[in-house]
């Protein structure tokens, strides 16, 4: 489970940097909020899966073999990064580093000295968003089913509509206002309502 939450929170920020820098730059929040978007319908399959999952297997059957089925069915998904990998062209890279040309180290450019204050807001801000997102569809599911009494029934389903409204479907939204008013303003404005 560690390797996977690695695997995928890498390829998440690779695949944001990749379509931010391959589409226009005024347009920058609409496109990466779609990766963004489609990252949480990830999270928003895994949650329709649970409620299945719940709803037509008895506990003992969920306990014994069941939940092996969502992580098996990762494997599938698989193909997806497969493909975007041996199969899609940088772009961007490509124009920034022509054939022959010498890649500066990362890391040393990165931990640079005038970058401290982007390191430390590229560290704070993605906390402020998954404590809030966590807290709230993926703790809270289970706060619902199985800790609130009476419990909330179809918990999983209700926290699955809850990020389908909320995050899945107003992301694009929320990027297309960035692109309009500023990013900046716009972070504001969601890190203060969180």
């Amino acid at each position: 489970r560690m390797l996977q939450g690695l695997s995928v929170g890498g390829q998440l920020v690779s695949s944001l940097v990749y379509t931010c820098e391959n589409n226009p730059p005024d347009q920058m929040g609409f496109y990466g909020s779609l990766v963004g978007s489609g990252a949480n319908f990830g999270t928003l399959l895994g949650s329709v899966v649970a409620f299945l999952l719940r709803k037509n297997l008895d506990p003992l059957q969920l306990r014994v073999w069941g939940w092996r089925l969502p992580f098996i069915s990762g494997i599938l998904v698989t193909s997806c990064g497969v493909y975007l990998k041996y199969y899609c062209d940088d772009e961007a890279f490509n124009r920034l580093h022509p054939e022959g040309t010498t890649c500066p180290n990362p890391i040393k450019a990165t931990f640079k000295k005038g970058n401290r204050v982007e390191l430390l807001a590229a560290s704070l801000i993605p906390m402020l968003w998954a404590g809030g997102f966590y807290i709230s569809f993926v703790w809270m599911a289970t706060f619902m089913g199985e800790l609130l009494q009476p419990p909330v029934p179809d918990a999983f389903f209700v926290n699955s509509l809850s990020l389908l409204i909320s995050v899945c479907l107003f992301f694009p939204v929320a990027g297309s206002l960035a692109d309009t008013f500023g990013k900046r303003n716009i972070m504001l404005i969601g890190a203060i309502g969180l």
